[in-house]
């Protein structure tokens, strides 16, 4: 009986905890786990000790009041700090148990996921400008700031994270727009101070982040800073002929000159220059404000250069340089994603509407094969017809991969098949006078990795290659098994014992020099500039990203003017851990009932429409055409009950995930079947437990969405 009691007990609690939000366990007194919600679970844990997780928190005093808490069986309350998010522990004494909970800051968890990738990729380059910077959510709550701004305030950055941004800069246009130049007064243990700040709005996901930078003030009544930073490269100058007259160490340190130059023509790039000549011509007509202009050395650095006068005959100037070559570099990444990203939304675009293409003409190619089997002379035209439409939709795979509209789909990959199948894409890779020869063989076993991903890695390497060998030369690509067993460094990680694929990838380049190998994998980090090449920097770190999702490491070792080696170390996996799908069928094999049910086919593609409805015609159901989600809405409202859904994803107006959330509120039991040329909603409805509806993928043959139909309707009992 008491068994039965702290079962239902259990039920109780954990009935209520599944309810609620955020981190949640029910303990008794002895400690002993009564019930948890997934997300208690995961942060307290089932062991003898939930508070493990807070152990390498710094608040250690609040920790020992939560843990007398525990022990005493009373009430408490901490906020802590970790991973970027902050959280509240409450403890509650309940009828001789205890009640903990850990709640993370809606908005500090939602911007941290948002930006996670952002600040991966920008926080070395950021942390080592000589600017301070910051960057906020769209509340103006700091989520990330550099040394030179913690500095600035005389705060850690710990002390600043999470703070409002308008705390310390004061200015009544300081507003969270796409783009902000404004005066700014910043409070700091030396005093008020006055900063250009430049906003910019950084687009990521649903959350905008704000990107913003400090540039000092020169004083024209004072003739130097206004701002409590360490000193800057000085010089004095003529306004009329740029000869310089004055020069402080910085600027000499900054510039590397031996002696003192004459003028600043010695310096920077004579375009440039212009800029500050028209500057100060303005300047003698008053019609210039006080914004810095920028000038350029002739090794591409970057100053943003500040001007006020010495004399009041305006014959002498005073200018101050601070270095930006870095923020620059930055904004043109920044724009540089923003180009990619569009970019990839352009070719995912194009490759929907192919599919969309190919879906109709596979489709109406399979009606025809029903009509002229073998051995009919149409037969073999027919099917050379549909081959050439599956390479096609292979092409189409392609682009979406680099276009990032493809599901990561983890599966088992045969090592030796995966590279037959890919030869002929590496060799188009490399350039005509460059050899390829993959050292190919059998009982390598499996990989667990998606094929797409698996596309993408040794393209990338395949590429680089070819960049490296611009007179041609040999790239050999060498899978083999091997037996790792102890753990053993790899490149910058430890690479635990095990059984692994490795593949050697190895080409008769320039190589690497020894000062850039650390940096290979760094993101953006790109040296085609140097031979007038487009690179992005992001193709390695990519590849790394890809190798350490799979549970693989990567390494690289090169020698200048000789090659360049990357060892790829993959888990293997054995044949009997793969799942074997049985072939396809033939479409007249395909078992489906002759009864009519009725099925509603959304499509604003008419030749997708026809081909799908002839097809489950033939097999006995009785389908209804609408051409967008409207007017599917006003069929569904009707006398007449449908079996089944199916609806294209991307159509004018609402689209099909929308039609069917809305269709659902009315008609919960209605099984819905989603179609897609590109598949980002696949991902969303895998990792949603609820399943509210099937997919499947364009363009498909006819006997795979005739035997979707036939699982989905045995699931509801339809059929």
């Amino acid at each position: 009986m008491l068994k039965n009691m702290f079962k239902n007990k259990k039920t109780y609690y954990t009935e209520i905890l599944s309810a609620l939000p955020y981190a949640a366990q029910v303990r008794s007194y002895t400690n002993k786990v009564i019930a948890s919600n997934q997300k208690g679970e995961a942060i307290f844990g089932n062991g003898e000790d939930p508070l493990l997780f807070l152990r390498g928190n710094k608040q250690t005093d609040d920790l020992k009041k939560l843990e007398k808490a525990l022990l005493q069986h009373t009430a408490f309350q901490m906020n802590f700090s970790q991973n970027g998010l902050r959280w509240h522990i409450l403890l509650t004494p309940f009828a001789k148990h205890i009640l903990l909970c850990a709640k993370s800051e809606p908005s500090a968890l939602e911007v941290s996921r948002a930006i996670q990738t952002q600040l991966s990729l920008f926080q070395n380059i950021i942390q080592n400008l000589n600017l301070p910077i910051y960057l906020t959510d769209i509340t103006g709550e700091i989520i990330y700031i550099n040394s030179d701004f913690s500095s600035l305030l005389g705060h850690s950055y710990e002390e600043l994270l999470g703070q409002k941004i308008t705390t310390f800069l004061d200015s009544p246009d300081l507003k969270f727009d796409k783009y902000i130049e404004t005066e700014v007064s910043l409070s700091t243990p030396q005093g008020i101070c006055s900063f250009i700040v430049k906003q910019h709005q950084i687009q990521t996901g649903n959350s905008p982040v704000f990107f913003g930078t400090l540039h000092p003030v020169i004083s024209p009544q004072l003739g130097a800073m206004n701002t409590p930073v360490e000193p800057l490269p000085y010089a004095k100058i003529t306004s009329d002929t740029l000869v310089i007259l004055q020069s402080n160490d910085l600027f000499q340190n900054c510039f590397h000159l031996q002696s003192s130059p004459k003028t600043l023509q010695d310096i920077f790039t004579s375009d440039t220059l212009l800029n500050l000549t028209n500057k100060l011509q303005k300047s003698h007509n008053h019609t210039d404000s006080e914004k810095p202009v920028e000038l350029m050395t002739p090794d591409n650095k970057v100053y943003q250069v500040y001007t006020s006068w010495v004399t009041p005959d305006e014959a002498e100037a005073h200018l101050y340089f601070v270095d930006i070559t870095s923020l620059k570099q930055l904004e043109g990444q920044i724009i540089q994603t923003h180009k990619m990203q569009a970019m990839g939304q352009l070719t995912g675009g194009i490759a929907h509407d192919f599919n969309n293409i190919l879906t109709a003409i596979m489709g109406f190619t399979d009606l025809l094969l029903q009509q002229h089997p073998a051995p009919d002379n149409a037969f073999e035209d027919l099917m050379h017809i549909k081959g050439n439409v599956q390479k096609a939709a292979g092409l189409v795979g392609q682009l979406l991969t680099f276009s990032r509209k493809t599901p990561i789909q983890e599966h088992l990959i045969s090592v030796h098949d995966a590279f037959v199948d890919l030869t002929a894409l590496l060799q188009r890779a490399i350039a005509p006078n460059c050899h390829l020869k993959i050292e190919n063989k059998r009982h390598l076993g499996f990989i667990k990795m998606d094929t797409n991903q698996f596309t993408q890695v040794f393209l990338n390497f395949a590429v680089n290659a070819k960049d490296a060998m611009p007179r041609g030369g040999d790239l050999t690509i060498s899978p083999s098994k091997e037996e790792v067993k102890k753990a053993r460094p790899c490149g910058n990680d430890t690479m635990p014992a095990g059984t692994y694929v490795k593949i050697a990838i190895t080409d008769t380049g320039s190589g690497i020099e020894p000062e850039i190998l650390p940096h290979i994998f760094d993101p953006f980090f790109t040296t085609k500039k140097k031979s007038n090449q487009s690179g992005t920097g992001l193709g390695l770190s990519t590849v790394y990203g890809i190798i350490h999702s799979a549970g693989g490491y990567i390494k690289v070792d090169s020698v200048p003017k000789v090659g360049t080696t990357f060892t790829v170390f993959l888990p293997r996996f054995e044949e009997k851990d793969r799942v074997n799908t049985p072939p396809p069928m033939e479409i007249q094999n395909v078992f489906l009932p002759e009864a009519k049910a009725p099925i509603l086919l959304v499509d604003d593609e008419e030749s997708i429409r026809t081909v799908t409805a002839r097809a489950l015609q033939a097999k006995g159901f009785e389908v209804t055409q609408a051409p967008n989600a409207e007017e599917a809405i006003k069929i569904l409202k009707g006398k007449k009950q449908f079996q089944l859904l199916i609806t294209d994803m991307i159509m004018p107006g609402m689209d099909g995930e929308h039609l069917i959330k809305e269709v659902q509120k009315s008609l919960p039991e209605l099984p819905c079947l989603l179609m897609s040329g590109y598949s980002e909603s696949f991902e969303k409805h895998t990792s949603n437990k609820a399943k509210s509806f099937e997919f499947i993928a364009k363009p498909f043959v006819l006997t795979d969405l005739l035997t979707k139909v036939k699982e989905i309707l045995e699931k509801t009992s339809k059929i």
